[in-house]
């Protein structure tokens, strides 16, 4: 496998990551974490362009050439995670670069070593959990079967995203070795290792494992894939696609996506199912990104709707502030109005009805309504924001001027008697 290269910018945020990323932290702790983020890891591109930052990578070097192991205090580093929990510290971004590069220069069995350092301190197991977490990614690169050695036993735990990086880990590996990996996985679920403890029958981890098999070889031998998924209960197939192992799709792939998912998830799963696996793409090229997806998948009006309603509320629900909400829904509505300008009311109406200010969701929708001279944004709306706001939005059913769709969602709203025995 070639090793990765990382940008100094990609290295740098890639080093924040070990610390955000392995913490039981707030999505908005991290969020109010960003700027200060952002002024390090921008000192640290300084560090890079100054020269600074390859002084310890040149005196880790012996006259080989070839990287020296450099100890690591695990303790101390162990302590300043715990420290950084409760989001007010920020790491010292040109040391993390540092410990970064440290890691990725050695091999696969020196970072196996370092796990057994991390194994044999005497601290808590969730410090100890963090620490792992921060050379798991990095092995993985190199010799992900050892992830799964190490740590196959541990795909149920859920504490800190552990499971989903060894999951993570096991993509890697069928990617590189698909039969090898499949072996596993396999003898695994024979052994019972990855049956369900849940009421509902279902295993995640054994969800997310079988993603990776059929997401590898959904690339060589789809026929094989569609078997695999075939084997896996029909209410649970949606998950397969949901569970991230799709997120990366290969350029080219998501035709062959798309299509065993119309083919294999129940006909009431498949629209929202596409949805899903389309989310990630607004956060990864904007909405050029899912515009070019619809055109690959070759997506049909109703799964054009429901891809669309999905990126933009994913869009509107990241912005934080007032401003910032109201200019991404006219963004996202522009663009609801060229991908799917049937359902473009419907959908803006979704998204503002999932908004956590309600008073300003009906303020939009109501000045929509009065732009176009359909109700259908409003009655959207309503109908989004009803379970959260089940007051504020039946006051709003009046003001529907079309009185035949008025009394249509009146119906629709009013909790109808359940029928008795006679």
């Amino acid at each position: 496998m070639k090793p990765i290269v990382l940008l100094p910018p990609a290295l740098a945020i890639a080093a924040a990551a070990i610390w955000l990323g392995t913490q039981h932290r707030s999505l908005s702790a991290v969020e109010d974490s960003n700027t200060t983020l952002r002024q390090r890891i921008q000192e640290a591109r300084h560090a890079e362009a100054s020269g600074e930052s390859s002084k310890t990578a040149a005196a880790n070097k012996g006259k080989n050439g070839k990287t020296t192991a450099k100890k690591i205090d695990w303790k101390d580093l162990a302590s300043k995670q715990k420290a950084m929990q409760g989001g007010n510290n920020m790491p010292d971004m040109r040391a993390m670069i540092e410990l970064q590069k440290t890691l990725m220069d050695l091999s696969a069995e020196d970072l196996a070593t370092h796990l057994d350092e991390i194994a044999a301190l005497d601290i808590p197991d969730d410090a100890k959990r963090g620490l792992e977490g921060m050379i798991i990614g990095l092995l993985a690169q190199k010799n992900p079967e050892l992830v799964m050695e190490r740590f196959g036993d541990r795909l149920n735990d859920e504490r800190g995203g552990f499971s989903w990086q060894i999951s993570q880990a096991f993509q890697q590996w069928a990617s590189k070795d698909s039969t090898a990996a499949t072996a596993w996985l396999d003898a695994q679920v024979a052994s019972g290792k990855l049956d369900s403890k849940s009421l509902d029958g279902k295993s995640d981890a054994r969800l997310r494992l079988e993603g990776g098999v059929i997401a590898s070889l959904l690339e060589s031998d789809p026929a094989a894939a569609a078997k695999r998924l075939a084997g896996i209960p029909e209410n649970q197939r949606s998950q397969i696609f949901q569970g991230g192992m799709f997120f990366n799709t290969k350029p080219g792939s998501e035709k062959a996506v798309a299509d065993l998912i119309r083919s294999s998830v129940p006909e009431n799963q498949r629209n929202s199912t596409l949805a899903n696996s389309a989310s990630m793409l607004i956060h990864q090229g904007g909405y050029d990104k899912v515009g070019e997806y619809l055109t690959k998948i070759e997506a049909s009006p109703a799964e054009r709707e429901a891809i669309v309603a999905q990126s933009l509320q994913s869009k509107v629900q990241n912005s934080r502030d007032s401003a910032k909400m109201e200019a991404a829904v006219e963004e996202g509505r522009a663009w609801a109005l060229k991908q799917s300008p049937e359902a473009a009311d419907r959908i803006t109406g979704k998204a503002l009805g999932d908004i956590p200010d309600f008073k300003k969701g009906a303020e939009l929708a109501l000045k929509y309504q009065e732009q176009t001279g359909n109700d259908d944004v409003l009655i959207a709306f309503i109908e989004s924001g009803r379970n959260r706001h089940p007051n504020e939005a039946n006051d709003l059913v009046a003001k529907i001027s079309d009185p035949q769709k008025r009394e249509e969602l009146n119906k629709r709203l009013t909790p109808q008697p359940v029928p008795t025995a006679e």
